[in-house]
């Protein structure tokens, strides 16, 4: 799997790029199954380098390594970049000090940024991959089932994503993806609310955003509550943002980008006579995330939202996986067609 891999990434770049180095954990993780190292990549091999506080770690990833110390890091640098013509790396992932000692090491060779070329390979899924998504959008929806149930007056943001996170790790999650988005009445109109001390009272829309993680792949969900009786406006906000929803997933069949169908989705806001969309509808899931791609392998989110300012928002996000012949699989299946009241 591995090797197939580093071998699809050799034959997307510059033939020239004859080594490719990654210290981003998620890249390494993904080219060679190590959770440690820089990875220092040729085609057809694996050399890892390391220090000794994480050397079981390498060890245990079947690969290649060479532990540096003070004394061996000059022969070790020499011997893991010998030959090397022009060096692939991520640049958007590198810092500058980073790219100045990745120099320094590899002895000033031409570095060339392989961003792209990785996370095209990245977008499009294997079998073993879909079936860990698959998992962690199941983990994901079974916690959404029983957020309503969770929901108690006076309890914080921050004691719902607690209970969240024990729900998923409960169901088999690793963690939460990336942390977890928890808000309640007007921080519900900040995209990416930070769950605070903000405690929950009747009347108010509830938002929570958070993923499972299973062996790496994480899923991606949203959900928008009430808690109590919804207002006309609460309503309708949530059946626009619905509607766009359903757009969202038509376009997607209908084969239209992600630029596409933001437009799209905008336009049908404004027109309801609610404020522009303002971010991506979507993104890629994996272990290496990246925009959205509407290619068969494919797993990407689609996550309309309307949000207002001191009023409140509703942002709804399902995960799919998209399949030949203009077709999907939800891979999210919580329900979301009517605003639930609790």
């Amino acid at each position: 799997m591995f090797k197939d891999r580093i071998d699809r990434l050799f034959d997307a770049i510059a033939p020239d790029v004859n080594v490719v180095v990654l210290t981003q954990t998620n890249a390494v993780r993904y080219l060679t199954g190590s959770h440690e190292g820089m990875a220092v990549l040729r085609r057809g091999s694996v050399l890892l380098l390391t220090h000794r506080m994480v050397e079981l770690a390498v060890k245990q990833s079947g690969n290649p390594y060479r532990v540096v110390t003070r004394e061996n890091a000059k022969d070790v640098n020499r011997e893991a970049f010998e030959g090397a013509i022009k060096i692939g790396y991520l640049e958007g992932q590198t810092t500058i000090p980073a790219q100045k000692d990745l120099k320094k090491r590899c002895g000033r060779k031409p570095l060339v940024d392989i961003g792209k070329a990785l996370h095209d390979l990245a977008a499009i899924k294997d079998a073993g991959e879909i079936k860990l998504l698959r998992k962690a959008c199941k983990i994901a929806s079974d916690t959404a089932d029983r957020v309503p149930g969770m929901l108690k007056e006076g309890m914080t943001e921050l004691e719902l994503l607690r209970e969240i996170n024990y729900v998923m790790a409960e169901l088999g999650a690793e963690g939460n993806t990336f942390g977890g988005i928890v808000g309640f009445g007007a921080n519900t109109a900040h995209p990416h609310a930070v769950a605070e001390h903000r405690k929950l009272k009747k009347g108010q829309f509830v938002m929570v955003d958070y993923g499972a993680s299973v062996g790496g792949y994480g899923s991606d969900i949203t959900r928008t509550y009430c808690f109590g009786k919804a207002s006309a406006k609460q309503k309708d906000t949530y059946a626009v943002c619905h509607e766009t929803h359903l757009l969202s997933f038509e376009m997607t069949k209908d084969g239209k980008d992600g630029g596409e169908i933001n437009k799209a989705v905008s336009e049908l806001m404004v027109a309801k006579g609610y404020p522009e969309f303002c971010h991506s509808i979507g993104h890629g899931l994996g272990m290496i995330g990246g925009g959205f791609v509407n290619k068969p392998g494919a797993v990407n989110t689609i996550e309309p939202g309307i949000y207002i300012q001191g009023f409140g928002g509703v942002r709804i996000e399902d995960d799919i996986l998209i399949k030949e012949g203009g077709k999907f699989d939800l891979l999210t299946k919580s329900p979301r067609d009517v605003l639930i009241e609790v």
